[in-house]
Parts: C-alpha cells; structure tokens; sequence
C-alpha cells in the first residue's frame, strides 16, 4: 500500500521524501545508537568509577590496617604491658590500656587470653570530665606507677564499651601460670556477659594468628567499621594471650570517602541492613549482589548502582561490607540531557536537510515544470516560440538547452512546412483554377469536337461532292485543255499567220 501511495505521489514529493529518507534514516540510526551507546558508556563509566573508588577505600583500609598491625606489633613487645597482663590484675590492665590509648592514633586496645576470651578492650569514648582527678588505686598506693603519662581521667568508665564487666563471684584479679603460659580467672567469668559485650576469638581466627604471628580482621560494629590486627602476646618464650590493635570508622570516616568519591557511602551488617549511611533513605540492600560486579538497587524509591567492599570477620565469613552508591538520576538527568540535545540536535539538522531538500527537490522539478508548461502551451496553442531559461549547469539544465535547440530548429523546420504549405495552397488553387479552366476548355473542346465531327462528317461529304466536282473538273479541265491546246494551235498558226503577212 505505501509503494502504492508512493506511486501516486509527483516527482518533488518522490525527491523530497528520498532525500529525507536518506539523510535522515542515518541519523536516526545514529541518534538511537548513540543514546544506546551513551547510556552503555555512562552504564561502564559508573561501574569503572565504583570499582575504582572501592579500590582506593580498599586500598585506604590496607594502609589503616598496616598502620594498627605495626602499631600492635610495638604494642606486643613492650615489657612493662606483658608484666601488667602477667600480674593479672584486671584493673591494672585497663587502666595501662587507656593511658596507651590516651596516645594512640588509634581508637581500639583490647587484651584476650590464650583461649581468646577477652580479659579488656577499650575504646575511646568522649570525655566526661578532664579536670576529675583520679582516685589512686591500691597498687599505687603500694608505690607501683604506670608511665609518666598524663592523668587518665578522660576515659570514664562507662566509655570502655567493649569492657567485660567483672563477674560476680570473683575479684578483680586473675591467677597466671608461668609454667604453662595461660592466665586463667581465679574464678570463672559469666559467659553471657562476655557474649553481650565482645565475644571470644573464633578457633580459626586464633589458629591463623598462631600460624602467621599476626591477623587482620574488618568487622561491623553498632557505630561503624572495627578494623583489629592481632598481635601474639609472649612472656619468657610462652604464649600467654593475644593484643587486639583497631580503629572504629564511624559516620565521620564515611562522609570523608563520600567527600573524597563523590559518592554516597553506607555500612551494613552480613544481611545488608544498614549501621550508618550518608544517605537518609537508605535502609538495606543486597549485599551479596555488588561484590564482584556493580548491581542495580532501589534506595528511597530511587534507582543506584552500588558495589559493596565485604567485610571479613573472625572467622573468615563475610559480616558486613562498605557499599559505594551512584544515583541514577544523575544518569537520567545525563540520559535526559544527551536525548534533549540529540533531538534538539535531530530537528535542527532535520529542518536543516528538509530545506536543502525542499530546495534540490526545485532545482530538479522546476526545469522539468518548465519544460511541462511550454510543452503543454505548444500542444494547446500550436506556439513553439516559448523557450526555457536555463540556469543551472547540471543535466536538467543540459536538457533545457537542448529543449530550447530542439524547438528552435524544429520551429524552424515549421516555418518552412509552414511556407511550403502556404505556396503549395497557392499553387493548389492556381492548379484548381487551371483546373476549372481546363475543364470549361474540355467542355468547348468536347463541343468544339463536336461540331469538328459534324464538320468533319459535312466536310467529308463536300469533300466526296469536291472528289466528283474534281473528277469533273479534271475531265472538264481535260476538255479546256484539249481546247486550249487546240486554240494555242490555231493561234500560233494564226500569229505564223499574221507573222507571214507583215513580212
């Protein structure tokens, strides 16, 4: 039906959808591809981008873990922390974990036994009161100082969050056995307190601490992200415990990477829920999904790409992650803009070919239209006298000049039939005259034939009567002759006659 309609339509209508059918399919073409591909490429760029960010926020977390595991590692080997932990006073420990704290550039300290209970893990906690002087405990009293140190009083008793509280049935020391290298409570410590606050090391954490002197553990927490190293703790050549070196990264870490990326960063628990984000709708997301590639989630209604940099725990599973986060409305907005511009683009060049075509589609039809109408006026009107102007070099113009050449000779071929026409009609009615003439003269002629034959025949008669006459006449004239003959006779006698007598 369209091939149908087509055949219906004028030479212009054919050029002009041609030429926008052959400029403009193109570009469609290519405009669909190039959203497509754009979309493709802004697709890859924000993958690329997201994985090269939880690189570098992987890369940040190596360094901060080597800095905790050196830092841990000089921990470990001071004599006087291993002789505190030794003498097994749990107050004593504590109290020389927070005055190392007090300088640390880290935010974690915590000491675990042998079989990886934790004996005291401190974490730095905002100061209640600087100025609270402290109370002096019995060994100082006894003449045993810590460090020349400033006054531990910035650390309240219940900012050591990740403390384990004392058990009700023992005091406040723990008995150590140098000869097999382990402390062990003078009575037991409630297990469900330990559980509540900070469980034991994991057999498989302490199992590679053991065999590598040394671990790294990432792990989520209430506030944020636990980085620890282990240390392994020796005294006199046995183990006697392990030192925990960590840093807590809270909300102030993650708006720093979110500064630093241009991203939104959240932390989340093993089931993708979040501990803290910088984005207020977030909630939860699957964790599990961005890891090795960038997934698609919904945060607030709103669509992200986000990857995820997991979490190892203890024991070697993963209990959280770092999740990168990229709106795709920017990638609207940017799809919105490259589709605006792409048709802003699209109907700029497409009025642009319509007019260049509109304007071709004349240069071709109008020569022909001319051609048309002087053929048309020559048809109806008998007039070869109207020409073509002729503008254009290409061949419609080429035809044109060969048009005019063509109806100026064949004009003058006109002419002449024209002239040989008007004297033959000339000719025609002289020989039409003659004609008439000739015919009044067969008419006289035939008459004239006529009374010739009567006269002929009257003739032909007078001439018999004149063959008789003749006849007579001849023998008359024989008879004259005879007579004249006998009178010339008798006359030249006669003159010899007279002739004698004058002699």
């Amino acid at each position: 039906m369209m091939l149908d309609l087509f055949r219906t339509w004028n030479l212009r209508k054919k050029l002009l959808a041609w030429f926008l059918l052959v400029a403009m399919a193109p570009m469609v073409f290519m405009t669909a591809a190039n959203l497509f591909f754009s979309a493709k490429n802004v697709r890859q760029g924000i993958g690329e981008r997201l994985a090269a960010n939880r690189k570098g926020v992987e890369i940040e977390l190596q360094q901060e873990e080597k800095r905790l595991l050196n830092q841990a590692g000089r921990y470990a080997v001071q004599p006087l922390l291993v002789q505190t932990i030794v003498s097994g006073n749990r107050e004593m420990i504590k109290r020389f974990l927070a005055q190392l704290l007090e300088f640390s550039e880290s935010g974690l300290l915590g000491i675990y036994d042998e079989r990886g209970s934790p004996i005291s893990i401190l974490q730095k906690g905002k100061v209640r009161s600087a100025s609270a002087a402290p109370v002096p405990s019995k060994e100082e009293e006894a003449g045993f100082r810590f460090p020349s140190v400033h006054p531990p009083s910035a650390y309240a008793d219940d900012d050591f969050t990740f403390d384990v509280p004392k058990s009700k049935k023992s005091d406040d020391r723990f008995s150590f056995d140098v000869e097999k290298g382990s402390p062990s409570p003078a009575s037991p410590i409630d297990a469900s307190a330990k559980e509540a606050m900070e469980g034991a090391l994991s057999p498989e954490l302490i199992r590679q601490i053991q065999s590598d002197g040394h671990a790294v553990v990432r792990s989520p927490v209430g506030n944020g992200i636990a980085l620890s190293a282990y240390k392994t703790l020796y005294f006199s050549g046995k183990q006697i415990g392990f030192l925990r070196q960590g840093e807590i990264l809270d909300q102030d870490f993650i708006e720093e990477v979110q500064q630093r990326v241009g991203l939104g960063v959240a932390l989340v628990n093993a089931g993708g829920q979040k501990i803290i984000s910088t984005l207020s709708d977030f909630d939860s997301i699957a964790a599990d999904r961005g890891i090795q590639a960038p997934a698609k989630g919904k945060v607030g209604g709103e669509d992200y790409f986000y990857m995820v940099l997991p979490l190892i725990g203890k024991n070697g599973s993963v209990e959280g992650g770092i999740v990168l986060l990229q709106s795709l409305d920017s990638l609207s907005a940017s799809q919105r803009q490259i589709t605006l511009f792409s048709l802003i683009l699209f109907g700029g060049v497409g009025m642009i070919v319509a007019l260049v075509s509109l304007k071709m589609a004349s240069s071709l039809t109008q020569p022909l239209r001319q051609i048309m109408k002087v053929l048309e006026y020559a048809e109806r009107e008998g007039d070869l006298t109207r020409r073509i102007r002729v503008e254009s070099k290409d061949e419609i113009g080429e035809l044109a000049r060969w048009f005019n050449s063509f109806a100026e000779k064949f004009s003058g071929i006109i002419s002449q039939v024209k002239e040989s026409t008007r004297s033959l009609a000339i000719s025609s009615a002289e020989l039409s005259s003659s004609s008439q003439q000739m015919g009044e003269n067969s008419a006289e002629t035939e008459r004239l034939a006529s009374t010739v034959s009567s006269a002929s025949e009257q003739t032909n008669r007078n001439v018999q009567s004149v063959a008789t006459a003749a006849e007579e006449m001849t023998a008359t004239l024989k008879e004259i002759s005879k007579s004249v003959l006998t009178a010339t006779q008798i006359t030249s006698q006669a003159v010899d006659v007279a002739q004698g007598t004058n002699r």
